[in-house]
Parts: C-alpha cells; structure tokens; sequence
C-alpha cells in the first residue's frame, strides 16, 4: 500500500513563538489513505472511500453491459441529470444505499472485498436504524 505525506500545523502549535520566528511550525503525518486527509472522524474516510469503490463497481457493471446513457436511464431509473452525474463519477452525489439499489436495479452485481462487504453492512444497518429510530 501507498502511503500519503502531508505537513500539517503540529498539534503543539504556539503562535506567540511562531510570531518571532520566521515560519509556520510544520510537522508530517503519515496517512495510509488519501480519504482520511479529507474527513476527520475515521468512520467517514472509510464510507468515502466504500462509496467510490461502489461507483466504480456501478460504473463498470454499466459499461460491461454496453448501456448508454439513456439505457442508463431507463434501468436505473434515473432522470437524465442524476445518470449524467453517475457516469461523470460524482461520489458525493450518492449514499451507499443508493448506489447499492442502483446495483440491484441493473444487476449489477457487487464486487467487494469481505473486509468492505462487512463495514458496507455495518453502514447499511447504521442508516436504517437512523431513519427508523
């Protein structure tokens, strides 16, 4: 696995030192995956990612079948505008609840790992004990 270097401003950060000196004061953090650089929690990252995986996973299934955009329409059940952002790959445009009725509409069936089945389950039950709660 490929791992990410950023600098960012380290936790113990003094800002009355930083003012006599003449930068920032900088320390690097490893991060094994490039979506826990844009969440904070670690759950989030996860889901992120889990939800690019997802519609790619989607994205493949459709272009294995040879379906166009309005094919696309038609068996996924979804306006013009909403396939147009499916297929521009837009991940923050779809919970992993849609994207997984999406898969089912087409039959497109889903390929993850064990590991990711099992955290997709977790989420999948999570979200629907949030609306039924």
């Amino acid at each position: 696995m490929i791992g990410v270097d950023f600098c960012l401003p380290a936790t113990d950060y003094d800002y009355e030192t930083e003012l006599s000196q003449e930068g920032p004061i900088m320390s690097a953090k490893r991060f094994d995956r490039v979506w826990e650089i844009l969440e904070e929690d670690t759950r989030g990252p996860r889901e992120l990612e889990l939800r690019s995986k997802l519609l790619m996973n989607l994205q493949q299934g459709i272009r294995e079948n040879g379906w166009g955009h309005q094919q696309v329409c038609q068996r996924l059940g979804l306006s013009g505008r909403r396939a147009g952002v499916l297929l521009a790959g837009k991940v923050g445009a779809f919970a992993l609840a849609e994207l997984m009725a999406l898969m089912r509409r087409g039959g497109i069936r889903c390929r993850a790992s064990e590991e990711d089945q099992a955290f997709l389950d977790i989420l999948l039950q999570d979200d629907e004990a949030g609306r039924n709660g």
